[in-house]
């Protein structure tokens, strides 16, 4: 999609031609694409082994279902693995667990830093007395005069440090079996551990990471198909991409194991159907991102034409960060692969 290079338009406009031409030699430049095409070249007198994606239906080829784009063999289903709603509720009971933590070190220190003993108050109606008591056993105490009032206060935060410390601890450690009974009873492995006569009688609650990703990635697609002629990109499990830009991204998200299919197709509104670079998966959390890569912003109508497509990205509920990943480029800023890796542990792991 971002590599319009080979179209006849470009072919016949002089001026985009030779801008197309700059920008080839410029990404061609680019170390770690020369590292991937010397990898290609090096290898290309083994039989590599390609995933054959696709089969002919009525002349139209179409994604198979038993040999999807992205092998799930790197996707290892671990123990204790929750996705969905339940790892976010997961996370948010591990960063509450974090927050007492800084709390109780917190609070801890101020208690140390605190003067010893604590604080008794004789309510006289209409005014108070306190009262430092120093020693374990002492009932009364010894009088503060107004003038020391910054010590009673001293005192009553230290009293008040105590048990917020308490409080803390307790819920703490409520949390930390919580956390070790959801390590120990996870839904999916219930299924999981039927016999595999007896699971074809039940629908699962939830399914496994492994079965979810095979079923994701098991829905057919018609695919665009290349030009004759046009440059062969292919990424490590043998997804061809349309630009070695595309390649970068392709084999990042093979290198962290996240499922995709490339360029599949989304209905977009009124602009109509459209196939997005990248459609990804987070496996933890089950949510779908799109991922448009725009190579060419350097040329005014290409990035006049993908304005309008972000655009319609945004008034069909797709939001740069919650559902949609954008990354840029153009000849004179090239692709960052250090972006690309953060965007993937940022939205995708």
């Amino acid at each position: 999609m971002d590599n319009d290079l080979n179209n006849k338009n470009m072919i016949q406009n002089k001026e985009k031609d030779a801008t197309a031409s700059k920008i080839r030699e410029s990404i061609k430049g680019r170390e770690n694409i020369k590292s991937i095409e010397s990898k290609k070249s090096t290898e290309s007198a083994k039989s590599i082994e390609r995933i054959k994606s696709t089969e002919s239906v009525n002349g139209i080829e179409r994604i198979k279902s038993t040999e999807s784009v992205n092998s799930i063999e790197n996707i290892k289903s671990q123990k204790g693995c929750r996705c969905g709603d339940e790892a976010l509720w997961i996370n948010s009971v591990r960063k509450r667990k974090n927050e007492l933590e800084t709390i109780i070190n917190k609070t801890e220190e101020a208690i140390s830093a605190a003067p010893d003993g604590h604080l008794r108050v004789q309510d006289r109606k209409s005014y108070a007395l306190y009262y430092w008591i120093k020693q374990s056993g002492d009932t009364i105490g010894t009088l503060i005069p107004k003038k020391k009032r910054s010590i009673a206060m001293k005192l009553a935060q230290k009293d008040y440090d105590q048990k917020l410390v308490k409080m803390a601890k307790k819920e703490q450690k409520a949390l930390s079996k919580y956390l070790l009974f959801l390590e120990e009873n996870v839904p999916a492995t219930i299924y999981d551990n039927l016999s595999e006569k007896r699971r074809v009688l039940v629908a699962p609650f939830m399914l496994a990471d492994e079965e979810y990703i095979k079923k994701w990635l098991e829905t057919p697609y018609e695919l665009m198909g290349f030009e004759e002629g046009a440059p062969e990109y292919y990424s490590e499990k043998g997804v061809r991409v349309r630009s070695k830009s595309e390649l970068i991204i392709a084999d990042m998200l093979e290198k962290y194991g996240i499922p995709y299919k490339y360029e599949y197709p989304l209905k977009l509104g009124k602009k109509g159907t459209v196939r997005p670079d990248f459609t990804c998966l987070n496996v933890r959390t089950r949510k779908e991102y799109i991922w448009e890569h725009f190579g060419m912003m350097g040329d005014p109508e290409y990035a006049n034409k993908n304005v309008m497509k972000i655009n319609a990205y945004g008034e069909n509920g797709f939001e740069m960060g919650n559902n949609l990943i954008m990354t840029f480029e153009t000849s004179q800023s090239p692709i960052n692969s250090n972006i690309i890796r953060t965007m993937v542990k940022s939205f995708l792991l």
